[in-house]
């Protein structure tokens, strides 16, 4: 699912989400499932290949520019397109596509978070945090888990710090001397142990830090929170379910919690509006799994997916859970709002959709 800006979120700021529909702009053929990222100008994705980024423009899908990289995710931060594989980052100016750097990282069986602050960018390359000069990747340092550095590492950015979601603990770490000149390890400031596994993004919100995950059939899956505000942490709400479980941090402090099972012969997703202390502002459940949820504005794009059969996007209403709209769509595995369109990448194919 995109994640926006340094906290993470699946919340995208400035979207003025379609209110009764969507209809077909223009679209580009794809190789297979492409990544793609969006700003208030320009689309961009990956290419025919594997190792091809093309920007093009919002408004007629017209290519600006093509350039050559080794690509399965893309990441957009202060005027540069990151292009990430397991063992690589590549940097390339978002203007012209023009290659700024390449580094190789640790792999770790799964696409790097990439982050940056302050003249560093930041990379969890399997069980590693690392950092990078922003402006010549050169390794400035790395960070393995607490304990055994064997964990996967999910990140964030927060008001406090860097947040990393390990396999059993959230920590928060000071990146003061973290940035060039200085390029020492982040300093840990704080632990919050869990049980779960997989973790998924730490999304942090204005007044707490959410993360989910995926727990074992006897255990249920959970969201933990931690309070950005104070040095405290505490538990939230409590899946049902025994898959996978992730939120989205809404302005007001609650969440939109999304959970699915995926070891189950038929399909079955929950949305709930659910606020710091569990209660539950509405709930929605569904015959369908829910892969994607991306709040845009007032309304929250939901990707649910059958066992068989065509999925389905659904525009729900933040406040009130009511559906708005629903378009059934070909498999994808992006949505992007920007302003009042949708940026949507299908199997083989990137729509980018206005209002109906």
């Amino acid at each position: 699912m995109p994640r926006y800006g340094p906290r993470q979120t699946g919340v995208s700021p400035d979207a003025t989400p379609p209110r009764n529909g969507v209809t077909e702009v223009w679209s580009q053929q794809l190789y297979e499932f492409s990544r793609a990222v969006v700003d208030q100008k320009t689309v961009y994705h990956t290419g025919q290949t594997s190792d091809e980024v093309i920007a093009r423009a919002r408004e007629d899908g017209s290519e600006q520019w093509r350039a050559n990289a080794p690509t399965d995710d893309l990441h957009l931060i202060r005027g540069r397109l990151y292009a990430s594989t397991e063992e690589t980052v590549v940097a390339l100016d978002a203007e012209s596509g023009e290659r700024q750097w390449q580094a190789t990282v640790p792999g770790g069986g799964r696409q790097p978070d990439v982050l940056e602050a302050a003249g560093v960018v930041i990379v969890t390359a399997g069980d590693h945090v690392v950092g990078l000069h922003a402006d010549t990747g050169t390794k400035l340092w790395s960070m393995p888990d607490g304990d055994d550095g064997s964990s996967p590492a999910r990140a964030a950015l927060s008001p406090r710090g860097l947040v990393v979601a390990w396999e059993s603990e959230l920590a928060v770490y000071d990146i003061e001397r973290a940035r060039p000149p200085f390029a020492e390890p982040p300093r840990r400031v704080r632990t919050r142990s869990y049980s779960t596994r997989r973790p998924s993004y730490p999304a942090v919100g204005k007044q707490a830090t959410w993360i989910g995950g995926m727990r074992g059939i006897i255990e249920h899956g959970m969201i933990s929170l931690i309070a950005s505000t104070s040095d405290s942490y505490r538990y939230g709400w409590v899946s049902g379910h025994d898959g996978w479980v992730s939120a989205n941090p809404l302005g007001d402090g609650a969440a939109l919690v999304s959970e699915y099972e995926p070891e189950q012969e038929t399909a079955s997703g929950r949305l709930a509006h659910v606020t710091l202390d569990g209660e539950t502002r509405w709930e929605r459940r569904f015959d369908r799994d829910i892969y994607t949820v991306v709040v845009g504005g007032d309304v929250a794009f939901v990707q649910t997916v059958p066992k068989s059969g065509p999925e389905r996007l659904l525009a729900l209403d933040v406040a009130s859970g009511e559906t708005r709209w629903t378009s059934e769509t070909p498999e994808f595995d992006v949505i992007a709002p920007v302003g009042d369109h949708l940026v949507v990448a299908t199997e083989d194919r990137l729509l980018y959709l206005g209002p109906a």
